[in-house]
């Protein structure tokens, strides 16, 4: 027992006395009387025998409190399209989606020849059902409390390219912006209630340490004197009319924690307590509850997805005998594997990803398009107030191109004889290298990607490529309320 009130009073004192932690506490003692509220008042004071359990609930911090410190330091979240889109700033994709809902807009390719601009919407339906039905934004998390937390794993992703009308030579844009349809599975997901329980082992594992200052409040002349004068100052304060009362009693518990902690400063007699006290607030609860998001809620994220990919142009009236005007090239299936590792400050990320073919045109070597692996290195940078930590990632591509990427062969006029046309073999090796910095804004609820590749080559073009490219996100998961 002496634990908690060592830790009850210790924590209030290294929260800047903020009384907060005791609102319900102050409730009490001001809608009673009597015996009732000398009870109320002994307990506010740690002097109770039964009091442990709401203790560590005052303490622990809320769900809402661990969701917020987790969205703020989770950097490894997706928002934008993959290198495939025609918009993209992302050569590497991150494992996780936003809880609830984001958009981007991004302009300028990573590995696409004519470069567009794609708005991609990512929802999570079972966020969106969470945040309505509790009215707590936090609920939408992985691991918090909502009755469907195993379909929060599930993402939906749509891309719109709105740059169609600009294509290569011989090819016809179609008046269709939809370009691809991501689903997005989280194979390894954190837990917000595993998290609060940390929180509490966390603390009690400080318990020792807490205990050698609880003792000093059982026998410290200097630290009873205290108790007594405190507990007639709450009394006083309990004592005032209706409309005051709750004010009073607040004033009055926050003067005696700004006396206890000036005691324990300037006490001689309390210099024996020090060490030990230093030792504790060194580990208090907000110290604690990030390292806890950190560690508990999963530095190992796993996730897969399957894309449908509709391309963005149609063959032109060219003689190749392959499609005919206006024939649309077939639709790809892209399964991917995305893997990462939070060493904070470096995130580590891999993607791993093949495509086929939905269906196989006259010519064609069967359904098999490509392969590609990547891997990005994400550091993060100081953290602007208020807004996050501003990220600078490198990452590189290796890949296989087994066959035209548009399922068709791709032909050129001839330039000694434009009325003519030549085959081009556009099947190959691929190689990129990728610089990302992203800035947040609202505390990452809204961040600008800048990015700049290098390729050996491009979807329709074997020659080297320099492209540079911008986004804005939106993850409008802080955006929702969440309960105190």
């Amino acid at each position: 027992m002496k634990v908690a009130i060592c830790i009850l009073l210790l924590s209030a004192t290294a929260f800047a006395v903020d009384v907060r932690n005791f609102e319900s506490n102050l409730t009490r003692i001001a809608t009673t009387t009597g015996d009732a509220r000398n009870r109320e008042i002994e307990t506010l004071l740690g002097r109770s025998q039964d009091f442990i359990g709401a203790v560590l609930n005052q303490l622990a911090p809320s769900q809402a409190k661990i969701v917020e410190q987790y969205r703020n330091l989770r950097n490894d979240s997706q928002t934008g399209a993959s290198s495939s889109s025609s918009g993209s700033t992302s050569l590497v994709l991150n494992p996780y989606l936003a809880d609830i809902f984001g958009i981007s807009f991004e302009a300028g390719s990573i590995l696409k020849t004519v470069s567009g601009s794609t708005i991609n919407l990512q929802i999570k339906p079972a966020g969106i059902f969470c945040a309505a039905k509790t009215k707590d934004g936090s609920s939408a998390a992985p691991g918090a409390d909502c009755p469907v937390e195993f379909w929060k794993r599930f993402g939906i992703t749509a891309a719109f390219d709105k740059s169609r009308s600009n294509t290569p030579s011989q090819l016809t844009a179609l008046q269709d912006d939809f370009s691809q349809l991501r689903v997005h599975f989280d194979l390894l997901q954190p837990t917000v209630k595993n998290a609060q329980e940390a929180v509490i082992a966390s603390m009690n594992m400080q318990a020792d340490d807490a205990t050698d200052v609880a003792d000093e409040f059982n026998s410290n002349p200097a630290l009873m004197a205290w108790r007594t004068e405190a507990r007639a100052a709450i009394v006083r304060a309990a004592d005032a009319a209706d409309s005051q009362r709750k004010e009073a009693l607040t004033n009055a518990l926050s003067d005696a924690l700004d006396k206890l902690q000036r005691l324990l400063q300037t006490d001689p007699s309390l210099q024996a307590v020090v060490p030990a006290l230093t030792k504790f607030t060194e580990h208090n609860i907000e110290t604690n509850l990030k390292a806890i998001v950190l560690e508990k809620l999963e530095r190992t994220n796993f996730a897969a997805e399957v894309s449908w990919d509709r391309p963005d142009v149609a063959k032109a009236d060219i003689a190749n005998g392959i499609v005919t005007k206006g024939q649309r090239p077939p639709d790809l299936i892209t399964a991917r594997l995305i893997y990462s590792q939070n060493y904070r400050p470096l995130i580590l990320t891999a993607n791993a990803e093949a495509s086929w073919f939905r269906q196989t045109l006259p010519g064609m070597r069967g359904n098999f398009r490509n392969w590609q692996f990547s891997a990005a290195a994400t550091f993060l940078l100081k953290e602007i107030p208020n807004f996050g930590k501003t990220t600078l990632s490198f990452g590189g591509l290796v890949g296989d191109l087994r066959q035209q990427p548009l399922g068709f062969d791709y032909t050129v006029p001839l330039v000694s004889d434009p009325t003519k046309t030549q085959k081009i073999n556009l099947a190959g090796k691929i190689a990129a290298f990728n610089t990302r910095l992203e800035f947040p804004t609202a505390k990452k609820g809204v961040t600008i990607p800048i990015s700049f590749t290098y390729a050996s080559r491009t979807d329709l073009n074997k020659e080297t490529d320099v492209k540079g490219s911008l986004g804005l996100t939106l993850r409008f998961d802080s955006f929702f309320p969440t309960e105190p």
